[in-house]
């Protein structure tokens, strides 16, 4: 089955020039090419021409022999022995991928201006401006550039690999996404994946993926490593409980890692730059104790399995890890009236700036002391307190979006919006003094009625 698996991706790779000659733009060098292999004495690295991982097996002295002696033929992160491999059996699924929410709706999908690469699945609208690197440096720089539908320059994305100053078993890599239009780009998802295939045991390893909720801006996460780099494609899981959620040696199996990181909003003519990690570590106490070092808040580690099938903590640990902070994020509410009526409904807004796709809660509790929660997400793209910082948002009603609430009741009502470990909360009133629609009328009906008695009495009188 590995076997079939291997020779279909070999076809693939042997017939990835002509595809790429058709989804892309020619470019001054091929998206796959030779790239680099560099190292820093404790990782060796093969930085392809777009900056994915994975490049043909060469011989570089001082650092890899004539001979693979993993015998797979590509090089794509390995030991400093580089004969330990950790995401190059089997596919060379590893890459990245880009999308600008072009179309407004919160999401990547068909419509979006997208860009990405891996060398398993190929690649679409990524031209290759500049590669710098030599096998056996210790450094890479790719320079890329992806177009709008118009075929005008969108972004330039420039990733570059240097060994880690705080750490010999991480390289550091500086993701930059550059805004080369005149127009504000409210949301711009960058994706990593990778299939992690740790030796000794390939295709049996176990992955732990942490950092989900330690910031808005990581949107997407999963042990899908075999998914396409393209962001508008929907991640699933390979094993049960591993979508959005912190999870510890999941395995054995044949899995990876997926991160999808909300970079908007990007000003015209401004970078956004990422701090993003790979390595590898004799075990896994030296591979937490690298991530810590550089401040890595989002991480996969991936180890393989001992003969009776539970984790190895103590061979090779390969790392996939990032820096990223909220850059001043803000959660906010807006309630539309303040003061309603009797079994009126009001407009509540959730919203988070600077824009960043999230997920959170909307609790109402009425003057009872009921309390009605529904989960929202929140993706319109707008600038909804008018303060010039786009926001993502969610408008919901109370009570129709809250099962079983009522507005039939006096007195306050405390809304609470919840986003990923911030909360603001607001209030709305139905005070006594104010007399329900639904009844005015009949009201109004009566009293002309009474008065009409009066006046008949006194006429008669």
């Amino acid at each position: 089955m590995r076997s079939t698996k291997a020779l279909a991706v070999m076809a693939v790779l042997l017939s990835s020039y002509i595809a790429y000659a058709v989804d892309t733009v020619s470019a001054a060098l091929p998206v796959s090419g030779d790239g680099a292999i560099i190292s820093n004495g404790s990782i060796i690295i093969g930085v392809d021409n777009a900056g994915q991982l994975g490049v043909p097996y060469r011989e570089v002295p001082g650092l890899l022999p004539d001979t693979d002696p993993a015998g797979i033929g590509y090089v794509a992160l390995r030991d400093g022995s580089g004969s330990i491999t950790g995401a190059e059996h089997g596919c060379l699924c590893e890459g990245w991928g880009i999308g600008v929410d072009t179309n407004g709706n919160g999401v990547i999908d068909r419509g979006d201006v997208r860009g990405w690469v891996n060398n398993n699945a190929g690649f679409y609208n990524v031209e290759v401006e500049s590669f710098t690197g030599t096998d056996g440096g210790t450094t890479a720089i790719s320079s890329v550039i992806v177009r709008d539908d118009a075929g005008d320059p969108m972004l330039r994305i420039v990733h570059e690999f240097s060994p880690s100053a705080s750490t010999p078993y991480l390289y550091e890599v500086k993701v930059t996404v550059e805004n080369l239009t005149s127009t504000t780009l409210g949301s711009v998802v960058y994706r990593r994946n990778v299939d992690w295939d740790v030796d000794p045991t390939p295709f049996w390893e176990f992955v732990t993926i942490q950092g989900v909720g330690s910031t808005v801006r990581l949107i997407n996460s999963g042990d899908n490593g075999f998914i396409r780099s393209d962001p508008r494609v929907s991640n699933f899981e390979i094993m049960p409980g591993t979508f959005r959620t912190n999870f510890i040696d999941f395995g054995p199996d044949d899995h990876g890692a997926v991160f999808d990181l909300q970079l908007g909003p990007i000003n015209p003519g401004k970078k956004v730059t990422l701090k993003m990690f790979y390595g590898a570590a004799p075990t896994t106490s030296d591979a937490l104790n690298a991530i810590n070092s550089v401040g890595a808040n989002i991480y996969s580690i991936a180890k393989s399995s001992t003969p009776d099938y539970l984790p190895n903590n103590d061979s090779t640990v390969f790392i996939l890890g990032f820096a990223v902070t909220t850059i001043g994020r803000s959660v906010g509410l807006v309630i539309d009236e303040s003061t309603i009526q009797l079994n009126q409904s009001n407009t509540l807004i959730c919203l988070v700036e600077p824009a960043a796709i999230a997920t959170g809660t909307i609790t109402v509790t009425d003057p009872l002391g009921n309390t009605y929660t529904i989960p929202v997400t929140l993706t319109t793209l707008g600038d909804i307190n008018g303060n010039g910082i786009l926001d993502n948002s969610v408008t919901v009603i109370y009570p129709d979006d809250f099962p079983g609430a009522t507005t039939n009741t006096v007195g306050e009502y405390w809304v609470e919006c919840y986003v990923e470990g911030d909360r603001f909360r607001g209030m709305f009133n139905i005070p006594f003094n104010v007399v329900p629609e639904w009844i005015v009328g009949p009201i109004a009906g009566m009293i002309t009625s009474f008065m009409g008695l009066i006046l008949y009495k006194r006429w008669r009188r």
